[in-house]
């Protein structure tokens, strides 16, 4: 059974015809103008369930993919796109690493007005949509590139940094690198050093 419709339920798609099915079917027969109608297409993982169910073997997956081209189609013609303009600012900002930088500092300051209590609860529209229905996570107190340059980097003072320590010792070296005993210490008292004649 598709797992969207198993925890949705028929009333989430807004058609008579619900599940996978409906999710190709309303949009074709309604068209794809309504916010409901664009949104079933995406009303599915893709894992193929539909598909391996059907007794008429109708690529369902496929038409939810051609179904979402045409949606995101249809996007393209507005002249303003909040989805587009988004992404785009966000692709202008990891483009430069001093542009990411100033962005997760002031992410991190922002922690003391929105994330007190360590989530977010209320976010201004359009991103009210989120906060709305469940909480956001606050920005953590320093990026990840702060922390690692604080714990990791240059004049950190940590004794970790190099190479790892081997098994049996710090530094290079392993089980196979020292000269006592063992399989591999040459003249040493293993098991193929033997000199009395015996394996």
């Amino acid at each position: 059974m598709c797992p969207v419709y198993e925890r949705a339920g028929g009333h989430a798609y807004g058609s008579p015809y619900p599940g996978p099915i409906g999710a190709i079917l309303s949009p074709q027969l309604r068209g794809m103008s309504s916010p409901l109608d664009r949104s079933l297409p995406y009303a599915s993982s893709l894992c193929g369930a539909c598909y391996d169910v059907c007794p008429v073997a109708i690529n369902i997956p496929e038409a939810l993919v051609y179904l979402r081209s045409k949606a995101v189609d249809a996007k393209r013609g507005k002249k303003f796109n909040a989805e587009r303009t988004l992404f785009g600012v966000t692709a202008w900002g990891l483009r430069s690493p001093r542009r990411l930088k100033a962005a997760q500092r002031a992410a991190s300051a922002s922690r003391k007005l929105v994330g007190r209590s360590g989530t977010i609860r209320h976010l201004p529209p359009p991103l009210s949509g989120w906060t709305d229905t469940r909480d956001a996570p606050a920005p953590p107190p320093e990026s990840f590139r702060a922390w690692w340059a604080r714990t990791r980097g240059p004049g950190s003072g940590n004794a970790h940094r190099g190479s790892p320590a081997g098994p049996g010792g710090s530094g290079a070296g392993g089980p196979t690198a020292g000269s006592g005993s063992g399989p591999a210490a040459g003249s040493g008292s293993g098991s193929a050093a033997g000199t009395d004649g015996r394996p």
